[in-house]
């Protein structure tokens, strides 16, 4: 038979409670592995022992020494157990359960034990452990000893069995009932309790509707939810009722309890969390015992609830924001809600109230949300350098900007190597268009800064300054020549965003960069292609031969820019751009540049297209 356990092992483990002829036994076998059947008979003789013995003088010693034997035997030694020897154990440990009925310690050995050892649905393991659990508990010992047997309960009982979720459910409501109590019958419901259980699930509706612990709340909603299932009807309907009921309890219950059971984007639900939170006054929102108030758990049900930038709830969360009670919770709320959006009303919101807000954990969440809402890629030390910087602002005051965008500005100019490409992209997102301040400060570390600075001040430009801005346009002409790769490329993409459609300056700069020989087949060449096609004069001869003469480079990216470019700048029919891009159709075979392709021939006027590759193909 094949071993499973080897011998120092298993002595370490059982020889300090055996009797010493079991002991003797294992170390006379001295073969250093112990089978499946040594195990059984080593285990079953040391039981048949202690039972033959325990009314003896000797009793109290053996019931340590199965205290111990609860505590030490682990799991895989269990299970190599024959039926015979696991009923021997669970015989014992229900008569060791019996005498120390006023010994806490033992009686918390033998319920886990009885978890271990007892057989699936054993009608004698499961009434003693609802015993157990049903006892008057006065002190914490006896609390630990009850949340040992409910935890057992869920290991023992079967699924559906009606008196162990009923015994359960009212450990979980009873006011003197523990956390580790709570926790441990509510782990054993979720194993147990099972849908088909309609008077569980009922039951645990009008409990969840009585006015209750917070932690308690959120046992019976996670239960509910289990029991009755995501986007029960009856359930979310009559949870949608509570939220109008005049205890404060009951509604922060409901609450919760429908962010456990509605489906996400139920409009009854959303409506209903809706309309609560937007009656709720601030001069009666007082936070609760549990530390929670209405407004904080309205708000995390309808961020758990509403789908992704659903502009009804955002509207609810922002016309909270401000003279709340719970201001941390409506923001992560609107942080959930508009992540990724860059909702310019979110973003503008959040900026007032981190201008007004004096607890530092509510201006980090604001950084945070808006970190979030603006880009929802930057890093976690580039979060925390703005917090310390935009507090620092505030405080000194050496800026008439506002200090959040005061301290992008300043992590811009000083190139902070972490920071600077996310700063500029924020400033972007928060700033207001064509604010003279902020281009001025921009245009300056542009000129002098160092190169992760000039970057960043340089791809800013391009969100923040109106169109058709010549002295930002003059300056990014400029930054076209400069000595770092990664300056021009942000030059050339803010060009592409400033300049008006037939700049005659800035299309001579771009084209010029194009046509330089010494950036061949740099990521310039791609960025100065696409920025050609967005301001380029429809038709402009000059452009478009720049563009021919890059499209036969073998660069996927760059003749993917220029093909994109040509599609804007041709005008339809004309032939030559019409016959350099079936010449790349029939000799490219990157399918991005050939969907580009086609895309930009069908602007052209070729409307036979797809017949004419079909029979070059069919040639080939």
């Amino acid at each position: 038979m094949k071993p499973i356990l080897e011998l120092p092992d298993l002595m370490s483990v059982l020889c300090t409670f055996m009797p010493l002829e079991c002991a003797g036994r294992l170390a006379a076998a001295g073969r250093g592995q112990l089978t499946d059947a040594d195990i059984q008979t080593i285990i079953a003789s040391s039981v048949e022992g202690w039972t033959a013995r325990s009314e003896s003088p000797a009793g109290l010693a053996q019931s340590h020494a199965l205290q111990a034997f609860a505590r030490a035997v682990p799991a895989r030694i269990a299970l190599a157990m024959t039926a015979a020897a696991r009923q021997h154990i669970t015989g014992a440990l229900l008569a060791e359960l019996h005498r120390s009925r006023k010994r806490n310690e033992s009686r918390l050995s033998v319920s886990k034990a009885l978890g271990w050892h007892g057989a699936q649905g054993n009608f004698e393991v499961v009434a003693a452990l609802v015993r157990m659990v049903r006892t008057e508990r006065k002190n914490v010992e006896e609390l630990s000893v009850c949340a040992a047997a409910a935890t057992s309960l869920g290991c023992i009982a079967e699924a559906g069995c009606v008196a162990t979720t009923d015994v359960l459910l009212k450990a979980i409501l009873h006011p003197s009932a523990s956390k580790a109590l709570r926790t441990a019958a509510e782990q054993s419901l979720l194993r147990t309790a099972t849908p088909e259980l309609l008077s569980f699930t009922k039951r645990l509706q009008r409990a969840l509707l009585n006015p209750l612990h917070y932690d308690c709340r959120q046992a019976l909603a996670r239960l509910l939810r289990r029991s009755a299932g995501v986007g029960n009807k009856d359930v979310v309907s009559s949870l949608a009722r509570g939220l109008n009921h005049l205890r404060r309890s009951v509604r922060i219950a409901a609450a919760t309890g429908l962010a456990n059971v509605a489906e996400v984007g139920d409009r009854g639900a959303l409506c209903a969390l809706q309309a609560s939170l937007d009656a709720t006054k601030p001069e009666h929102d007082i936070e609760g015992l549990d530390g929670h108030t209405l407004a904080g758990t309205f708000a995390h049900s309808l961020a758990v609830l509403a789908p992704a930038a659903d502009p009804a709830t955002l509207d609810v969360l922002l016309r909270k924001l401000f003279g709340c009670s719970a201001i941390r919770a409506i923001v992560e709320a609107i942080q959930t809600v508009a992540r990724g959006t860059a909702d310019s009303r979110a973003t503008a919101a959040l900026l007032s109230m981190f201008d007004t807000t004096a607890a530092p954990d509510v201006a980090w969440c604001i950084v945070d949300a808006i970190c979030d809402i603006a880009i929802d890629d930057s890093n976690r030390a580039f979060r925390r350098m703005l917090f310390e910087q935009a507090q620092a602002a505030r405080w000194g005051r050496t800026s008439s900007l506002p200090p959040f965008l005061n301290a992008l500005l300043q992590i811009v100019h000083r190139g902070e190597q972490c920071g600077a490409k996310h700063a500029a992209q924020l400033i972007g997102r928060v700033a207001q268009p064509g604010d003279p301040a902020v281009i001025t400060t921009l245009l300056r570390t542009l000129a002098n800064g160092k190169d992760d600075a000039r970057a960043a001040a340089a791809e800013s430009l391009g969100w923040v300054a109106f169109r058709d801005d010549a002295e930002v346009l003059t300056a990014l002409a400029k930054a076209l020549r400069d000595h770092n790769g990664i300056v021009r490329e942000r030059a050339a993409e803010s060009m592409g965003k400033v300049a008006l459609r037939g700049d005659l300056g800035a299309v001579a700069a771009l084209a010029a960069t194009l046509a330089d020989a010494r950036l061949l087949a740099t990521p310039m060449h791609r960025i100065a292609a696409a920025a050609l096609g967005q301001i380029a004069a429809q038709g402009d001869e000059i452009v478009i031969d720049t563009l021919l003469q890059v499209l036969p480079l073998r660069n996927f990216g760059i003749a993917k820019s220029a093909v994109v470019a040509l599609g804007q700048v041709a005008r339809e029919g004309d032939a030559r751009v019409t016959a350099a891009l079936i010449h790349l159709l029939q000799t490219n075979n990157c399918v991005e540049v050939l969907a580009v392709a086609a895309a930009a021939l069908r602007a052209l006027g070729v409307r036979e297209l797809k017949r004419q590759r079909s029979e070059d193909v069919g040639r080939e």
